[in-house]
């Protein structure tokens, strides 16, 4: 059957999981958060200047 399937891969064996430093990541978190919640108020500020517009008399007609 080897003659199908050919031979078995050798198993490689596996690197060692890299070094975190934790506190770099915790802070990089953090920092990924505040970004977002920034992003998040801005499309908000957004949105309530886009619907005050809609709603507005004079649009359109």
């Amino acid at each position: 059957m080897r003659l199908f399937f050919g031979k078995k891969k050798e198993q490689k064996k596996s690197a060692p999981p890299p070094q975190q430093n934790l506190p770099d990541a915790i802070m990089k978190n953090k920092e990924a958060i505040e970004t977002l919640e920034k992003r998040e108020l801005l499309i908000e500020k957004k949105m309530a200047i886009q619907e005050q517009e809609a709603r507005s008399p004079g649009r359109g007609s």
